[in-house]
């Protein structure tokens, strides 16, 4: 084999294995974040209670995104801010309640709007 042809083979070899890698992130939901539209939302709580970056947002039990990040503030009342990134086609009602749902065991908490 030349070494033009080896270089070919190499190449087409390394498009391949992208192509596949990509179509992987795809099926596992990894690339959702690039091709969804969505909007964030600031939730001030008195405690994150689990939550992490990459945790559920949950409105009345439906996914409707996830928590970007979570930060401290200093408010006395509300010190933690949570950012959350939630699916364009979902409109949270202005009356809706922040809870954060905890697992008994293992999992990360969630972050449920209760309408």
């Amino acid at each position: 084999m030349t070494e033009h042809a080896r270089n070919i083979v190499v190449g087409v070899s390394t498009i391949i294995a992208l192509l596949g890698l990509t179509a992987l992130l795809m099926l596992f939901g990894e690339l959702d974040a690039l091709f969804k539209d969505q909007y964030a939302v600031s939730v001030d709580l008195n405690s994150a209670g689990g939550l992490r970056s990459g945790s559920r947002v949950e409105l009345n039990g439906v996914p409707i995104g996830v928590v970007e990040t979570i930060r401290l503030q200093p408010k006395p009342r509300t010190p933690v801010e949570a950012v959350a990134l939630i699916d364009s086609q979902v409109a949270i009602p202005a009356h809706a309640e922040p809870q954060i749902l905890a697992p008994l065991i293992g999992g990360s908490a969630i972050l449920r709007f209760e309408a």
